[in-house]
């Protein structure tokens, strides 16, 4: 059975704002396995975008039954010119999988002037997935 075909009947269950998301990955992509030398940021945010489709889409199965599947939707997804090579998107997509699943909560971080006081009210990541009651 195609894993994509199978939505699942129960509702997804998974929240998750992908703008504090975006903006952890901007500020960590560097020291990531998957970063290569000379690759701007700009550069995975497609790859990361598709991690988190995925993982909405998936968040109840097991990652590495998905990956056939995974490539060839992100091969057709993606045009050759925006293409990010699979390997570094297979490892964007663990990264991103393990981050939500550690349940540990994050804070996104802030650009803040060396001279102001530390912010009080920092956004924290909003992931929850209640499918594991």
């Amino acid at each position: 059975m195609d894993p994509f075909l199978d939505t699942h009947a129960a509702p997804q269950q998974v929240a998750l704002n992908i703008e504090v998301e975006l903006e952890y990955w901007r500020c960590c992509y560097r020291r990531m396995p998957f970063h290569r030398q000379g690759l701007a940021y700009e550069a995975y945010v497609p790859a990361i975008k598709f991690a988190y489709d995925c993982y909405l889409y998936h968040h109840r199965d097991d990652l590495k039954m998905l990956f056939p599947a995974l490539k060839e939707r992100y091969q057709r997804q993606f045009p050759l010119p925006q293409r990010t090579e699979w390997r570094v998107v297979e490892r964007i997509v663990k990264a991103v999988w393990q981050r939500i699943q550690s349940g540990e909560p994050c804070i996104a971080p802030r650009k803040v002037a060396a001279a102001s006081p530390p912010p009080r009210n920092l956004e924290m990541r909003k992931v929850r997935n209640v499918a594991h009651a």
